[in-house]
């Protein structure tokens, strides 16, 4: 049985079953916990719509920590000011999306701005 059909920024189609889904949140799991992440905090996330996303979301959110962000789309200071009312103690995030077939640099959010 499969957890979800996923088909990539560049059109790869893949199928993950729920077990590889299981064994992905697991690991995303036990390397939050081991760099110290607890209930109640909070795991921002800056990138496309992605699998690696999912897995974080879920992983994030069984450790029971709180998961959010903004699209890539809004531009990295829109996506700045968002993250620092986040108040994250991790971000993930990737440097580059397509988007309609254009490469999109995800230039880096603005650090001044999240202290």
């Amino acid at each position: 049985m499969f957890f979800f059909f996923w088909v990539d920024e560049e059109g790869n189609f893949e199928k993950v079953t729920f077990r590889e889904m299981f064994e992905e949140v697991k690991l995303y799991a036990a390397a939050f916990r081991k760099h110290g992440l607890q209930k109640g905090d909070t795991v921002a996330c800056y990138m496309s719509n992605r699998k690696e996303a999912v897995y974080g979301m879920l992983a994030a959110t069984s450790i029971g920590a709180i998961w959010g962000g903004p699209q890539p789309f809004l531009g990295s200071r829109a996506a700045s000011i968002v993250v620092k009312r986040l108040e994250p103690k991790f971000l993930i995030a990737v440097d580059r999306f397509l988007d309609n077939g254009r490469n999109t640099v995800l230039w880096i959010i603005y650090l001044s701005l999240l202290r």
